[in-house]
């Protein structure tokens, strides 16, 4: 674990920002000594190339990343000062798990962010890919037979797209960034919830999964189980 810090304490001419540099700094030196979380401070920018996700060259100034197998964290100290000591005293305080739990929740966000660009992408695409009919985004499901057995507010299911075809019979669709064994279970499941809500016979209800990059051993699976795969 390390954490990176573009800034150039010599470019600094506000009081103020050299006191906030100062006060960082000194934060990175106690957790070096008390975590073992080594720091390391680059001057110059655009000689410095730093990958996200092996693909995406970042140029930061004043900026601080946490790196940690390939994922990137990142804050702006002069821009969320307060926020970003209150941050680095919490590393202080409770060590790398805080850090990694942190690194874990950007990681889950930055993948709801991407797959909420593919939803667009596959909404704007559905007739191309063969989806003609009726398109529900974000379909609800509900059960009250079920929902008295503490289906609580946390656990309400939602199918990405509910797609009701001209022949009466129904798509349930997962989009995901790519084909993984959270989509084939999600749609497994929601089919019987789903057939369970409508009181439908599982024939009449079809699952897709529609992602960017595919599996070929969750594709098998899927095949085995009449679950189509779309990819974008």
């Amino acid at each position: 674990m390390k954490i990176i810090w573009w800034i150039n304490p010599d470019t600094i001419i506000d009081e103020d920002i050299r006191k906030q540099y100062e006060n960082i700094l000194k934060l990175l030196k106690q957790l070096r000594i008390n975590r073992e979380i080594d720091f390391e401070i680059i001057k110059n920018y655009n000689e410095n190339k730093v990958y996200y996700g092996n693909k995406k060259n970042i140029y930061v100034s004043g900026t601080i990343a946490f790196f940690d197998n390939g994922i990137i964290y990142y804050i702006n100290p002069y821009r969320y000062y307060e926020k970003s000591v209150i941050f680095l005293k919490n590393i202080l305080e409770k060590g790398e798990m805080y850090l990694y739990k942190t690194i874990q929740n950007n990681q889950k966000l930055v993948a709801k962010k991407s797959e909420e660009k593919i939803e667009i992408e596959f909404k704007n695409k559905a007739k191309e890919l063969g989806f003609y009919g009726n398109l529900t985004y974000k379909y609800r499901l509900s059960i009250p037979s079920l929902e008295k057995r503490d289906w609580g507010r946390a656990s309400q299911k939602e199918i990405d797209f509910l797609h009701e075809n001209p022949n009466g019979k129904f798509d349930i669709i997962e989009v995901k960034t790519k084909l993984n064994w959270e989509a084939l279970g999600q749609v497994i499941g929601y089919k019987k919830l789903f057939c369970k809500e409508r009181d439908l016979s599982e024939e009449k209800v079809n699952c897709f999964i529609v992602c960017k990059k595919d599996d070929n051993i969750i594709r098998f699976v899927c095949e085995k189980m009449n679950i189509k795969i779309k990819i974008l």
